[in-house]
């Protein structure tokens, strides 16, 4: 049974929020074990790191790098789950959608798996931890809460 680590599990905003130091390849591992692909963690990371400012899917697409267009069906998983409300109203007269994030108690799965890999929900990942040098296959082994039943 994997659990994480109850000091970063029962984290308050402060302790969330502190800089830590993520590890590439842990990340990479949580993300596809717990969520099928990286992208999809890494998708749900950024706009957790943006809070509850507006963006746009061009700016969701950019940050994923070569992996954009492939960050629109997790953008569209989190919008059926309701974690992420699409606006009705585009920017500046053009064709550009809003999206905001919302109030959802699947974001403290983020969260967790994220302080799990040693960072912090409040900052943007960054680009790198989509870079194909990281394996999501790493055998980086994920820590245990001490004393818990196996």
């Amino acid at each position: 049974m994997l659990s994480v680590p109850s000091s970063k599990y029962n984290m308050n905003e402060t302790q969330r929020d502190a800089p830590c130091e993520l590890d590439p390849a842990l990340y990479a591992r949580i993300g596809s074990a717990l969520f099928g692909r990286r992208l999809k963690l890494y998708v749900a990371h950024w706009i957790r790191s943006r809070g509850n400012v507006q963006f746009f899917q061009m700016q969701l697409v950019h940050a994923c790098g070569h992996h954009g267009t492939n960050a629109l069906k997790p953008l569209a998983q989190l919008i059926s789950l309701g974690m992420v409300e699409e606006l009705p109203q585009y920017v500046g007269g053009g064709r550009r959608k809003n999206y905001v994030q919302r109030a959802h108690k699947l974001w403290e799965v983020v969260d967790t798996a994220v302080a799990c890999a040693g960072g912090s929900s409040s900052a943007e990942p960054p680009r790198s931890l989509l870079s194909p040098g990281v394996s999501e296959e790493t055998p980086t082994a994920i820590p245990l809460v001490e004393g818990a039943d196996d």
